[in-house]
């Protein structure tokens, strides 16, 4: 909603062009709900360190620390996200193309004639 709401959408679109838009949606709200949290934990440990009077080399220490640990977990969930959507859509597609080209033939089985042979001993 918040990239993608300002466009309107045409009633004539593909399922696929839908559901990439939603896909890309749900990724954004996401990316910048982590990031918006991110930056409200980053004012919020800055409080936490004006309150309690830390000392400048601890209170820098601990707040480098806290900093480098959730910066890391957003880069990791969002990164993740990201990934399983891109290789979703990457498996899908080629099940496409295989599809295609297999001439359309792909959830139909082939069967091969085998012809039995009499074993003699």
């Amino acid at each position: 909603d918040v990239v993608f709401g300002l466009g309107g959408s045409n009633r004539d679109e593909e399922l696929a062009i839908v559901l990439l838009r939603w896909l890309g949606q749900i990724l954004m709200n996401f990316t910048i709900g982590f990031v918006s949290a991110l930056v409200a934990f980053t004012f919020s440990l800055l409080k936490l360190l004006w309150v309690y009077k830390t000392g400048l080399l601890s209170g820098a220490l601990f707040f480098a620390v806290a900093m480098t640990g959730a910066s890391a977990m957003v880069a990791l969930v969002v990164g993740g996200m990201y990934t399983t959507a891109v290789g979703g859509v990457y498996l899908v597609a080629r099940s496409v193309l295989q599809a295609r080209l297999e001439g359309g033939q792909a959830g139909r089985q082939r069967f091969v004639r085998n012809r039995h042979y009499d074993h003699v001993d």
